[in-house]
């Protein structure tokens, strides 16, 4: 019983953001116990609190501290309806941010690139009644579109 309600929790973004974190510290010390000294840290959202530990720029109680406010301040915005397309383009941040303005009439909703991932990759951040007609115009533009 106590492991369904800890996997259970793992999907509740209160805890989920704090659970990331602890592992991937219990990671990073690990590595460290063993004489390896991690360079890098590669994480999807909490990658910024982990690389911040694995520099020893914070404590660990420090790091859980940041990724559990994280998640109790993201938790607010359960209710909102939006989502995140991953687009295949060659468009640096400004590119792909222009791009959307131009097409914003057209597109219906509220987006933004959060991300330029490689450079031929970008994120997007938006309602997800835009992603539909973002992904008509992309595709029309022989683009790669895929909502994540």
């Amino acid at each position: 019983p106590a492991l369904i309600k800890y996997v259970y929790k793992a999907n509740v973004l209160d805890y989920s953001a704090t659970q990331y974190v602890e592992a991937y510290i219990a990671l990073i010390d690990e590595l460290r116990s063993r004489g390896v000294t991690p360079k890098k840290v590669a994480d999807h959202s909490s990658e910024v609190i982990t690389a911040v530990y694995c520099a020893g720029a914070h404590t660990q109680r420090g790091a859980v501290a940041i990724a559990y406010i994280r998640g109790k301040d993201s938790s607010g915005l359960a209710g909102l309806k939006g989502g995140i397309m991953a687009v295949g383009c060659s468009y640096d941040q400004d590119q792909a941010r222009s791009f959307l303005a131009q097409n914003e009439e057209n597109i219906g909703g509220v987006t933004t690139v959060i991300c330029v991932d490689s450079p031929i990759s970008v994120t997007i951040l938006g309602a997800s009644a835009a992603f539909k007609n973002l992904r008509t115009i992309l595709k029309k533009e022989s683009m790669f579109a895929d909502i994540l």
